[in-house]
């Protein structure tokens, strides 16, 4: 039975911090980059969708049986935590006030003050959240250790695990004692279309690259003419009447030249075969587009991360890929980029108890006209996607 611990001091064993921005990734099927600004209703929708909640649930499930003896956790009321740990039946104590209305970034802000900034003793916080989350919490952990479940819109950050099954596994070996711990810069999207992540703040996370996803980097540009060949290659392939979806990503506007066509750099386009043009797609709208049969899917792959869906493209749910079908999915890259990843492979985190058709095993990815590179996928929905190595 779960046991709320009100006013004792937490003592003895390892002392796990727990953070949930319970309205975290509700933006992204919806193309809002980010939940900062939802009214009454979008928030009350936020919560109901509980994505936040969901994901820090996968993490604390892969890791609680196996914690030591004593460890503890300390929360914040209500939907940042607490409701969440006393459903799984974990032991926690809870600190701070509840939110009196809709949760806010003050809200966030309060926690993580409350959490980590008394004397408990905390010796890692598991948020789940996206860079918004990251960002809001980085001025008020000090050298506290944290980690990211990944479950916001926007995901640029080294201080993600690749999955919540992995962050689970993270906080065990950090609890055993197993890494050392490094400084993490993180990044955000702060501008408009076509402006780049920037460094929003900084915090501690353990050393663990098989585990954390890592930053977002950016690889050599190859020459745009290059890539550019490959959009003329592929609309050749595809035909005159094919509708395309383009992802987000220099890659891909790159790429779209060459098809004739221009994207967005931070959303999902559907750019109809008559050239009419659904820019910023819902996920909605682009499900309702695949229905097609001419829809080809045009996706990039992120610099430093290797994700190739889950990632800043919520838009591109397991529903519209499942429509599209795995012929009509063309994944592009630079060389360079595919050469930088480690482990070198491609995930998918798109959240679905099984994977996506078409999404396992090894795919093309086109990295210039006439050449392909083939790459393994791995999904969050495969049995194990764990790597033992943590550093």
């Amino acid at each position: 039975m779960a046991r709320a611990v009100g006013g004792d001091e937490v003592v003895g064993g390892r002392v796990i911090g727990v953070l949930v921005n319970p309205i975290a990734g509700y933006g992204g099927p919806r193309a809002m980059h980010g939940t900062a600004d939802l009214d009454d209703r979008q928030h009350r929708e936020a919560l109901e969708a509980g994505r936040a909640t969901d994901r820090m649930r996968r993490a604390l499930a892969r890791a609680t049986d196996r914690l030591p003896r004593g460890t503890r956790f300390v929360t914040a009321p209500g939907a940042l935590g607490a409701d969440l740990l006393a459903d799984m039946g974990l032991d926690h104590r809870v600190v701070g006030r509840a939110a009196s209305g809709p949760t806010t970034v003050s809200d966030t802000v309060a926690a993580a003050r409350a959490v980590v900034g008394l004397d408990l003793g905390v010796d890692c916080l598991l948020f789940s959240g996206g860079d918004g989350t990251a960002t809001d919490l980085a001025g008020h952990v000090g050298t506290t250790l944290v980690v990211g479940v990944p479950a916001g819109v926007k995901m640029h950050s080294g201080v993600f695990a690749r999955t919540p099954e992995a962050a689970g596994d993270l906080l065990l070996a950090v609890v055993e004692g197993r890494v050392r711990s490094e400084s993490c810069d993180l990044l955000d999207v702060v501008g408009g279309d076509g402006d780049g992540p920037q460094v929003t703040g900084s915090v501690r996370v353990p050393v663990a690259r098989a585990l954390l996803q890592g930053a977002k980097r950016t690889s050599a540009v190859p020459d745009p003419s290059m890539l550019e060949a490959v959009g003329r290659q592929l609309r050749d392939t595809a035909g005159p009447g094919a509708q395309w979806v383009l992802g987000p990503g220099a890659t891909v506007a790159d790429v779209a030249r060459g098809l004739g066509l221009t994207s967005t750099v931070h959303g999902v386009d559907v750019v109809a075969a008559d050239g009419s043009a659904v820019r910023d797609a819902t996920e909605r709208q682009v499900f309702d587009a695949a229905a097609d049969p001419a829809t080809h899917v045009l996706l990039g792959v992120v610099g430093g991360q290797g994700f190739l869906l889950g990632r800043g493209n919520h838009e591109l749910s397991a529903r519209v890929l499942d429509r599209v079908g795995p012929d009509r999915l063309h994944v592009v890259a630079a060389a360079s980029k595919l050469a930088s990843l480690s482990p070198p492979v491609l995930h998918v985190d798109l959240g679905d108890a099984e994977p996506v058709r078409g999404l396992d095993g090894y795919r093309p990815v086109h990295v210039g006209p006439g050449r392909t590179t083939m790459m393994r996928i791995v999904s969050s929905a495969a049995p194990s996607i764990d790597i033992p190595a943590l550093a």
